[in-house]
């Protein structure tokens, strides 16, 4: 549209403009932060692909991150604040195993599945933390790559090599086993699911 056409006074025109620079502004500001976004995602998958085909561990200094559980193995829904919901790309899915569950090699383990989002977001968005919210503070943290055919379906084994990690480096696990989903791959015979699975430890 050529603006030097607008239909109107001096002083509306000079409004207009203040109107589509706000906008403008707004909209850059909403693809920085896409575009910010896909770089995070894009270095997930990256490092997943590294750990998953060297089948190794890594430690890593973890930030500040929030998670919200929505349901959990045992189906039991729970209420979800749409409020993360609306962030989406911002928000990422997650699984939980409470360090607990890590005894029985024989049963699944209780698995929690929720909504992950990190510390930056929830002050730039203003997003709500009732108490399904909980933090995860930042700290050294170990991490891995795993492939599932059923993430709420998961057993010690999954686990192993954060657990061998430890083991051999006198470390101990301090909070829950947490995980996000990088991808869902469709394969002709059931979906694959891409994992990176971490644990924050600290020396023994």
């Amino acid at each position: 549209k050529n603006l030097l056409s607008y239909e109107g006074t001096l002083f509306s025109y000079s409004e207009a403009l203040d109107n589509i620079e706000n906008k403008l502004a707004q909209e850059i500001e909403r693809l920085n932060q896409e575009l910010e976004r896909i770089k995070a995602t894009k270095s997930y998958i990256s490092k997943g692909i590294y750990l998953l085909e060297n089948n190794i561990v890594e430690q890593f200094k973890g930030k500040n991150t929030w998670t919200v559980e929505v349901f959990d193995s045992y189906g039991f829904q729970k209420q979800v604040t749409t409020a993360w919901t609306d962030v989406f790309p911002f928000v990422y899915t997650v699984i939980t195993v409470p360090l607990e569950e890590i005894i029985n090699d024989a049963t699944p383990l209780k698995v929690s599945v929720g909504l992950g989002i990190l510390d930056k977001y929830i002050r730039t968005f203003g997003m709500p933390l009732g108490k399904m919210a909980r933090l995860h503070s930042s700290g050294q943290y170990i991490r891995t790559c795993i492939a599932v055919r059923n993430p709420i379906c998961l057993y010690k084994k999954h686990f192993q090599l954060l657990l061998d990690y430890v083991a051999e480096h006198n470390l101990k696990m301090t909070d829950c086993i947490g995980g996000r989903l990088l991808f869902i791959e469709n394969t002709y015979k059931e979906p694959l699911f891409y994992i990176m699975i971490w644990a924050k430890v600290r020396n023994k």
